[in-house]
């Protein structure tokens, strides 16, 4: 691997000499001024420089002295394409030497591309001059990393984007030399976000054990509401029912009533996709929402499985009808038929579909023409908005409201910002 070096050239030679003849690269890059007027710059001092390294490899790019915009882009065009000839190249930066602009404009640069950086001086006993000899110093610098990376995972965070800033968050803990307390920070940021992005691909018990450390901080808000998504998972899926008790992970709401959380969380789920214009995504949860309802309701008011229908649950006359379904040995009913159970049943739900079902199916019919259902059809906002979501996540919302009664609440959204989380854990005292 070739290591550069990038010196800025001006004022004493000593302590460039001193710079090269320590880091011992394979190339050095000097920045030097250009003329100015009749004053010649500063790469007249490279025979003298070089007199002391021996013999080096060397380029020589040429800036103007005191403009910031030129140095700097001329800096960092040419460190940029060195990266991209030599991509495995270890690049290093002493701003020693040069004038104030000039170690100012690799300074920034140097901490722009993550290069090394270094500075070159001696033992300093007053703030007039160096005193005693040079050694050249790496600087661990963090600072500008540290709230670069803050930036770049917020604004991650506003679209939802739990997977890029926990890479970015990954990356940064990876590569830069950051404090003991700003890498316990990050790493704790990192935890929690990871957990967020967990139970947004529903892992949701990973999601659940993942913030175990932070319960105090954020069950008010999040965990108690999982508690109760995870809950209804239970009742729905056997498969999740006995990893919870395989994994002897406490869910304090198994044995309550539900309150239909699984379904507000879907929607949920649908509002982070259509956030981040994934409208097909968030068409697909809408509509398992919508099924979802339909199956807890029939399950908990009535004792039926859709995914498996016992004949003996269903009123007289409805059994020959729903036996004609039986194939394989089971009867299975998918979305419409479960609301048209429903309906069968006098089930409040039902008989809000009834209310709604040209609508609602013209909702269905936008979903069944989408990539992620049985068409080739990609859904835009407009679509998605005015039809799809308006019907049926409004149908969903008033179901709630309807069969909750007063119990029906809002739950919150996934945090947004690293303030929200930032708060959660302060009020915690975490």
């Amino acid at each position: 691997m070739e290591k550069v070096l990038v010196l800025t050239v001006g004022g004493s030679p000593e302590p460039l000499i001193t710079s090269i003849n320590t880091l011992k690269p394979d190339l050095v890059l000097f920045v030097c001024s250009e003329d100015v007027g009749t004053t010649k710059g500063s790469y007249t001092m490279l025979p003298t420089i070089l007199s002391g390294t021996g013999e080096v490899k060397y380029e020589i790019l040429k800036v103007r002295p005191d403009d910031p915009e030129n140095c700097i882009s001329t800096i960092l065009n040419k460190i940029e394409e060195i990266k991209r000839s030599e991509p495995g190249a270890e690049i290093f930066a002493d701003y020693t030497g040069g004038t104030k602009t000039m170690s100012v404009s690799l300074f920034w640069v140097a901490t722009h591309l993550n290069l090394g950086i270094y500075l070159t001086t001696g033992i300093r006993r007053d703030l007039v001059a160096i005193k005693e000899g040079e050694t050249t110093r790496r600087i661990h610098l963090s600072f500008p990393y540290y709230e670069e990376l803050l930036s770049v995972v917020d604004s991650l965070l506003a679209n939802y984007h739990y997977t890029s800033a926990e890479e970015n968050l990954r990356s940064a803990l990876a590569n830069y030399h950051f404090s003991p307390d700003i890498q316990e920070e990050l790493q704790r940021k990192l935890e929690i976000i990871d957990a967020f992005r967990l139970w947004d691909a529903y892992d949701s018990l990973n999601a659940i054990v993942k913030m175990k450390p932070y319960k105090k901080a954020f069950w008010n808000d999040y965990l108690s509401f999982w508690d109760r998504v995870a809950a209804d998972r239970m009742k729905l899926e056997e498969d999740f029912a006995k990893e919870v008790e395989e994994r002897q992970i406490p869910i304090y709401s198994k044995d309550q009533p539900t309150q239909y959380a699984i379904v507000q969380d879907l929607v949920l789920n649908a509002e982070r996709c259509a956030v981040r214009e994934r409208y097909d995504d968030a068409t697909a949860r809408l509509y398992r929402a919508m099924e979802a309802l339909a199956q807890l309701r029939l399950f908990t008011e009535h004792g039926i499985k859709t995914w498996d229908v016992e004949i003996e649950r269903l009123p007289g006359e409805l059994r020959g009808k729903y036996e004609e379904k039986r194939k394989e040995g089971k009867i299975k009913i998918g979305l419409i038929e479960d609301y048209e159970l429903l309906w069968e049943l006098k089930d409040e739900v039902g008989n809000l579909f009834k209310a709604r079902e040209d609508d609602l199916r013209e909702a269905l019919r936008r979903r069944n023409q989408s990539i992620f259902a049985h068409g080739f059809k990609s859904i835009n906002k407009l679509e998605y908005d005015s039809i799809i979501k308006a019907r049926i996540e409004g149908f969903i919302k008033d179901c709630l409201k309807e069969i909750l009664k007063g119990k029906y609440q809002e739950p919150k959204q996934l945090p947004k910002s690293l303030e929200e989380i930032d708060n959660l854990l302060t009020s915690a005292g975490l």
